[in-house]
């Protein structure tokens, strides 16, 4: 029985339990293995950096991956350790942009809820509560990451939304991150596609260099520190 079989057969409900018990989607779900993945915290959009260390899939709830990693802002870097826990799997047929239109893309999309606690004993820390999209097609009978064939200098993919919260003060932040471009970040992109940061921001640690490619402050590795 291939893949999209199983989805076929199933209801909403069973699809997505039947992936989480059959399917490990760890090496999905890993950030990029030099930079991590960039992203915005509170309302002047400061740039902020998150990276998955280790991810695991939980023994017993199949719908849960146990995450510990690192977050960057401001120079500092933050362990934390938390889970990512998948919702709903829902499958598309037809064209990735619109799926109202025929087309031959099969396509899978995942959303999920995340928790991420900071080390209670990192100066200025709390905790990240949102929840994540993402989506990958289905080739082969075989899920393949490529999203960014697909969308161009529009790519966008596991995108992760929610709030940081202190745990000394109970102050919160809103923060966004993921792979490619970032959905609802208001003024901070001038570009119809790839990043262009609106001036007013560049000094929350979005400097570039004389040909505006690549970020100043872009350390590879930065959670081995």
């Amino acid at each position: 029985m291939t893949l999209w079989t199983i989805l076929e057969c199933a209801s909403q409900t069973d699809v997505t339990k039947s992936f989480a018990d059959k399917f490990d989607f760890s090496e999905f779900l890993a950030t990029n293995k030099e930079y991590g993945f960039d992203g915005l915290y509170g309302d002047t959009y400061q740039r902020i950096q998150f990276a998955f260390t280790k991810i695991l899939k939980s023994s017993g709830d199949k719908l849960v991956y146990n995450i510990t990693g690192a977050d960057r802002l401001k120079k500092n870097v933050t362990r934390f350790n938390g889970e990512i826990r998948l919702t709903t799997i829902i499958k598309h047929e037809g064209s990735f942009y619109n799926p109202e239109k025929p087309g031959k893309d099969k396509w899978i999309e995942f959303k999920g809820e995340f928790e991420f606690r900071e080390d209670t004993n990192a100066k200025g820390s709390g905790i990240f509560k949102g929840i994540l999209s993402f989506a990958l097609t289905l080739q082969d009978n075989k899920f393949i990451d490529d999203m960014a064939e697909y969308q161009g200098d529009g790519f966008s993919n596991f995108i992760y939304q929610g709030q940081w919260t202190s745990y000394l003060t109970g102050k919160t932040k809103k923060c966004i991150w993921g792979q490619g471009g970032l959905p609802n970040t208001g003024d901070f992109n001038q570009g119809d596609g790839s990043l262009s940061v609106n001036e007013k921001y560049k000094k929350n640690g979005w400097e570039m260099d004389d040909m505006n490619l690549k970020l100043l402050d872009n350390p590879k590795y930065w959670w081995r520190q």
